[in-house]
């Protein structure tokens, strides 16, 4: 028994021993321990700073904008920099995806979908994705046609509701609604009224996921034994709970365009493509996840993104006269903005894109990993390390933006007038994992602000201080919901 236990003492003082050597030039961080890693060091200076990229920017001054450690089991890699960002998000050997805890739970134990699977199956789902959007006008004339109509929903019931509310309006979160339904018109061909108690659920459920993880994961993707002896703490069965919701919302309505497919033969939308081009093999966990990718990824941060908009917009009045003016001198009064008018509103789009550089709403992204040993400035990353991409640093890198800490939508325009396109501007990442909703949420954020800012005043109600842009952590950074004036401009 003594030597039962004096070999099992070996055998763990080698394991902890093995864990606490860092591989060959590997990036330089903080010290890590056994099973634990450098996660006390990481949690403290997290309750310090409240915001996990704030936490990484502060190591990085330490240790440079490589920066290796381990949280957990899991060996990490941050990026900082614009010109590093940049070169690991258009090299083939970081295009992988983290397989923690969080990382499977989500999709049923396995890897699926396009947002976390990696390799063979994601680079085919990926090409079928794109495949049947584009065969039900992803990026044509019928995205933007129903994404006007959408427009029109939007302005119609915010007049309805200003009139009954005398003209206060609290977003939290409401833009989610009008961005979910213009991804889910190209998914089943059917929108959801403002009002139904069923698009208000669901997208409680959609914040709810965002909010109880970060971008890494979470504690489980670390720890995940925490979720045997701690399961209410560690947010194991809130994840869950969150996870089945979303799961049979999803199941659902599979179930239902199944049906609907039986009857017509012919795929009307992109649910009922890929049954019809699967037949009777049809994965249908593979399915609910692509699904829960596709609306999940492009609901949460486009919404986020115009209430953010829209908060910097009364720190900077000035820019609401400017915004509505050239509204009324290309639209004129008696339409509303269309995404036909785009192209000649350049201060708009400069406007727009200064905001989402100055208030990164998604800071580190999604997580990625390397598919094989990589060698990255002289530094060796070994194949399966998790890699964060800081955006926030790369938006803020002096050495491409002029006076970063200032908002200047400026910085966005030629000599001419004309929006000036900027490589080292980045809110949809860049390479092979590039995001494929990118056409869909430009201009949904176009259509929608617009659309507001043409139709009413917006201003602070008296007695509220401008709301505030800083948001509160999560797997992105998530706006506080603030009250405004919306007055009418007829």
């Amino acid at each position: 028994m003594i030597l039962l236990c004096f070999l099992i003492f070996i055998v763990m003082w080698i394991i902890c021993s093995q864990d606490c050597i860092k591989p060959r030039k590997f990036p330089p961080g903080p010290k890590w321990y056994p099973l634990i890693g450098a996660f006390p060091l990481f949690k403290k200076i997290y309750k310090k700073k409240k915001y996990t990229h704030l936490v990484f920017e502060e190591l990085s001054k330490i240790y440079g904008p490589i920066l290796g450690m381990k949280l957990g089991r899991q060996k990490l890699v941050v990026i900082s920099g614009n010109e590093l960002v940049k070169k690991v998000l258009n090299t083939d050997e970081f295009n992988g995806r983290p397989d923690g805890f969080f990382f499977r739970a989500r999709s049923f134990g396995k890897k699926l979908g396009i947002l976390f699977g990696d390799g063979t199956n994601w680079s085919r789902l990926r090409y079928l994705t794109v495949k049947n959007l584009r065969s039900f006008g992803y990026g044509q004339n019928e995205m933007y046609k129903n994404l006007n109509i959408e427009g029109k929903e939007l302005v119609n019931y915010l007049n309805d509701y200003t009139k009954k509310h005398n003209k206060t309006f609290t977003i939290d979160e409401f833009f989610g609604l009008p961005v979910f339904n213009t991804i889910w018109t190209i998914m089943t061909r059917t929108r959801f009224s403002y009002d139904d108690k069923k698009l208000d659920d669901i997208m409680t459920v959609i914040h709810e996921a965002f909010r109880s993880n970060d971008a890494l994961g979470g504690i489980l993707s670390h720890l995940p034994f925490l979720r045997f002896i701690i399961p209410e703490l560690s947010g194991y069965n809130n994840l869950m709970s969150t996870l089945d919701k979303l799961w049979r919302f999803i199941d659902d309505e599979i179930e239902h365009q199944l049906c609907l497919l039986k009857i017509n033969k012919k795929p009307d939308n992109l649910i009922q493509a890929f049954i019809n081009e699967s037949g009777e093999s049809c994965d249908r966990q593979e399915l609910i996840i692509l699904c829960l990718d596709l609306f999940m990824a492009g609901t949460k941060t486009t919404a986020d993104t115009i209430t953010i908009i829209i908060a910097v917009l009364l720190h900077y009045p000035k820019w609401q006269k400017i915004i509505q003016d050239d509204l009324d001198d290309i639209i004129g009064r008696e339409n509303l903005p269309t995404i036909e008018h785009a192209n000649l509103l350049p201060r708009v789009d400069a406007f727009i894109s200064e905001a989402i550089r100055f208030v990164d709403m998604a800071p580190l992204g999604l997580p990625r990993k390397t598919m094989e040993d990589v060698s990255l400035e002289g530094y060796n990353i070994p194949k399966d390390t998790m890699v964060i991409v800081n955006f926030k640093s790369a938006h803020f890198d002096e050495s491409c933006w002029d006076k970063p800490n200032e908002f200047m939508p400026e910085r966005f325009l030629d000599e001419n007038g004309n929006f000036r396109r900027r490589t080292d501007f980045l809110p949809f990442s860049s390479g092979k994992r590039r995001c494929l909703g990118e056409t869909l949420a430009r201009s949904s954020i176009f259509i929608f602000f617009t659309c507001i800012l043409h139709s009413f005043k917006i201003d602070v109600p008296n007695n509220q201080e401008l709301p505030r842009l800083d948001g509160t952590d999560g797997f992105v950074v998530s706006p506080r919901p603030y009250t405004i004036n919306l007055i009418p401009r007829n």
